[in-house]
């Protein structure tokens, strides 16, 4: 453990950053990333007297680092709070004033969270859950006690973001996680945080429940919170009689989704997205229902919203496209740069238009949609999805 504390100092830069060789450079975000469990280790080795030489290591590398997290830049939302709980941390043990006020500069933008409750990124296996984290570490260790809002109110949310088979609903993200299949073990240390605090929801115990019964080997990550923080790990407020919700539809204008849920059954619709419809039940899984057309190559259904008519969801899109004229007599095609780019500056003649409307529908146990083609040419797509008299 020595040597590798001594390899950290060896890579560590002048300005305290480290490189995230695949990609980022003097990265202030992913020194942030490592400095929790070195900070977390720090912690439970602090009684060890055989420990002396490594602590000491330990702390050079993490006072190196909190002169990059004083005036480093980030790149995503969620940088913001790694770098605000790496330093949330490193003030609890290592007082700066420096640290608090750049934890001020970075909040004083806001939290990044729509009405439902959903953090900016949308990245609902990974970013969501570690800015959770993140702001509870904050909240904890830099005494900011009014962001255990935001994580309450996210976990409230995200019980409407659970398949029947204990997965999380991935779909909207727009970033590479999009669509990825996991569970709900990175959301087991806010719910264990949020639900042992004296307004804890019994709801939130239920959550609880469930990620223990689907992915206990995976929870093991957080052994150090609950070492450092005894009271995560209790029982105190647990309180009985809560469920997750089963039974259910919810629309999250935020993420531009609906989310339905009877039971063993759950289907999500989606606007602004090439996927408008994902549908299970039970471990069965369809992914992704898409509709599309041989219109100039470019017929993809990708509706930018969702309107609810009674027990139905509508989702419309319209596309033009056509043909390009001649430049005028006075310019002259680039031909540095992609044709598509350089007729942008041409007049567009023979426009067509195509038009398609998709209505989602539950009834009677079916979930249907159909869709219907105005123009060019009419055509309708009725599609019988799930019945809940099937078996898995």
């Amino acid at each position: 453990m020595v040597l590798a504390a001594k390899y950290l100092l060896k890579i560590q830069h002048s300005d305290g950053t480290i490189d995230l060789l695949s990609t980022n450079f003097h990265s202030t975000p992913d020194t942030a990333f490592i400095v929790e469990p070195i900070w977390l280790s720090y912690q439970l080795m602090k009684q060890d007297e055989k420990a002396t030489q490594l602590l000491d290591l330990l702390k050079q590398f993490m006072l190196k680092s909190g002169e990059a997290f004083v005036g480093g830049g980030i790149h995503t939302p969620n940088h913001r709070w790694v770098v605000s709980m790496a330093l949330a941390m490193l003030n609890h043990t290592f007082p700066d004033e420096r640290y608090r006020n750049r934890i001020s500069e970075w909040l004083r933008e806001g939290v990044d969270m729509d009405k439902d409750g959903q953090y900016e990124e949308k990245s609902t296996y990974i970013y969501t859950p570690l800015t959770n984290r993140c702001l509870m570490n904050i909240a904890m260790y830099d005494n900011r006690p009014e962001l255990w809002e935001y994580v309450d109110k996210n976990l409230e949310m995200m019980m409407y973001y659970v398949h029947p088979n204990g997965e999380v609903e991935t779909v909207a993200p727009g970033r590479q996680y999009q669509f990825q299949a996991g569970f709900m073990e990175h959301y087991y240390l806010p719910y264990k945080m949020a639900a042992n605090r004296e307004k804890g929801k019994p709801e939130f115990w239920a959550m609880i429940n469930l990620i223990e019964k689907t992915v206990p080997e995976k929870l093991i990550t957080y052994l150090p919170y609950f070492m450092i923080n005894p009271w995560i790990s209790t029982d105190f407020h647990k309180k009985e009689g809560g469920t997750v919700p089963d039974n259910y539809d919810r629309e999250f204008r935020g993420s531009n989704l609906v989310r339905i849920r009877r039971g063993n059954i759950d289907a999500s619709i989606l606007g602004n997205n090439p996927t408008f419809l994902t549908v299970s039940k039970g471990n069965a899984v369809l992914a992704s229902v898409r509709l599309a057309s041989a219109f100039f190559g470019r017929g993809q259904v990708k509706s930018k919203t969702i309107e609810k008519s009674g027990d139905s969801f509508i989702l419309k899109w319209q596309f033009h496209w056509g043909y390009f004229q001649p430049l005028p007599e006075n310019q002259k095609p680039n031909y540095e740069i992609p044709f598509d780019e350089d007729r942008k500056r041409r007049r567009q003649s023979e426009r067509q238009s195509l038009q398609a409307q998709i209505i989602v529908t539950e009834k009677m146990g079916f979930l249907n949609s159909g869709s219907s083609w105005m123009e060019p040419k009419m055509c309708r797509l009725p599609l019988n999805l799930l019945s809940e008299k099937e078996e898995n």
